[in-house]
């Protein structure tokens, strides 16, 4: 990968729908982005930790409590430059392998244990990941694709098959 993209998406195919091309407009960084640099999008749903995230991140390396008063990232989609996939990957699968993806995902993100990496996180409904589900806010358009919160189509949808059942 590495010298061939800027930039990578790893998504949750089974629950994600595209409806235009999550890259057009995306730019590194402007303050260190290059191609060298570790760069993750994150994206967030509109539900802050609850006691489930909680009481599964007792289980896991890390300070749990980081976790309190924080939005829910999203693990089932994000956008990350090519050096940080092996960090998040080594976060993930060996630091915090006793935990579910999505709690290790948080706290990793929360408890700033990705150090070398600049995050920037898109709030639910804004970016190239719409989280609809789980409290997610959205419309429609007359051709029945997802809006973002500035009206244009969400390039990804994520957990659309989720809604009505949150």
């Amino acid at each position: 990968i590495k010298g061939k993209h800027d930039v990578c998406m790893a998504v949750d195919f089974r629950d994600s729908l595209f409806q235009d091309d999550p890259f057009r407009g995306m730019t590194l960084p402007p303050d260190g982005g290059g191609i060298d640099s570790s760069v993750l999008h994150l994206y967030e749903h509109n539900l802050p930790m609850n006691e489930w995230h909680i009481a599964e991140a007792k289980k896991c390396r890390g300070r749990f409590q980081v976790l309190y008063n924080t939005q829910i990232i999203n693990a089932g989609g994000f956008i990350a430059s090519p050096p940080a996939l092996p960090i998040l990957a080594k976060w993930v699968s060996v630091d915090a392998k006793r935990c579910d993806d999505q709690v290790a995902f948080n706290l990793g993100v929360h408890g700033k244990e990705l150090k070398e990496t600049k995050l920037i996180s898109h709030p639910q409904g804004e970016g190239s990941i719409n989280n609809v589900a789980w409290g997610g806010k959205f419309r429609r358009d007359s051709r029945q694709r997802f809006l973002n919160h500035n009206c244009f189509p969400a390039p990804v949808v994520h957990q659309y098959d989720l809604l009505g059942k949150d």
